[in-house]
């Protein structure tokens, strides 16, 4: 599963860097336990100008929203939690 979501994740930046004009992208995505409020994904761009580095961020963290199963476990106040998918 892993190895499958890296490969997603690096053809979302080669495809980034063919639809804008931007010359380097990363994009990482946390693992582990994280409190509200906390960085799940970062995603960094460099370009030499600032409004395709912005279209390509948006782009590529709405794709990897979309494209690449991610499970978080949420819990609850009740002390009851879930496992949910952002590919529903």
């Amino acid at each position: 599963y892993e190895d499958l979501a890296l490969n997603q994740g690096r053809a979302i930046i080669e495809e980034a860097k063919q639809r804008f004009e931007i010359t380097h992208a990363i994009a990482i995505h946390r693992i582990g336990a994280l409190e509200i409020g906390d960085v799940a994904v970062w995603v960094g761009v460099v370009s030499a100008h600032r409004y395709p580095a912005f279209d390509a961020c948006r782009w590529i963290l709405d794709t990897i929203k979309a494209d690449i199963p991610v499970w978080k476990q949420e819990y609850y106040e009740d002390d009851s939690s879930k496992w949910l998918s952002n590919n529903g």
